[in-house]
């Protein structure tokens, strides 16, 4: 799971709050048509961040990647301010509910993961560490005391 989100969208909000709806609106095209080119899917949320189910691990970095860079080109064709991306990706057990939706700790992991993330960077959990291929470069981060029932190790993808 990729969960990713616009630094500082809250201020935006406050300071232009039409811009920033137009410039989230543009932030969740750019995320299906990532998802869309890699056999994933955007989850539904009301929230400013974006979510998505891909495949694998390889892909979800990929697509996180894919995600900055499509969101800037859309967002510059508008003229429209171009902040970074705060992104987290985890990989775990989830399932389906009877309306399709995924439940399971993997979202909330995500989402804890993304907060760790600086402008601009994408975190990954020890479960994703383990299955990217030496191409990817990782610094450890350490342990991160986040709201989640133990500490967690996160890596910070060297760009």
């Amino acid at each position: 799971i990729l969960c990713a989100s616009i630094a500082g969208y809250g201020s935006l909000l406050d300071d232009d709050r039409r811009k920033a709806l137009t410039l989230l609106s543009v932030f969740r095209d750019a995320a299906d048509r990532v998802a869309d080119d890699r056999r994933g899917r955007q989850l539904q949320t009301d929230t400013d961040e974006v979510w998505l189910e891909l495949p694998d691990t390889r892909v979800a970095m990929d697509a996180a990647l894919e995600l900055e860079s499509r969101f800037h080109e859309y967002a510059q064709k508008l003229t429209l301010p171009t902040p970074n991306l705060c992104s987290g990706i985890h990989c775990g057990e989830v399932t389906r509910s009877r309306k399709g939706d995924l439940v399971g700790d993997t979202l909330p992991v995500a989402a804890l993961i993304k907060s760790v993330a600086e402008p601009g960077q994408i975190i990954v959990s020890a479960s994703v560490a383990e299955q990217l291929d030496s191409r990817v470069e990782l610094d450890e981060l350490g342990e991160r005391v986040l709201d989640a029932p133990r500490p967690l190790t996160c890596w910070a993808v060297r760009l």
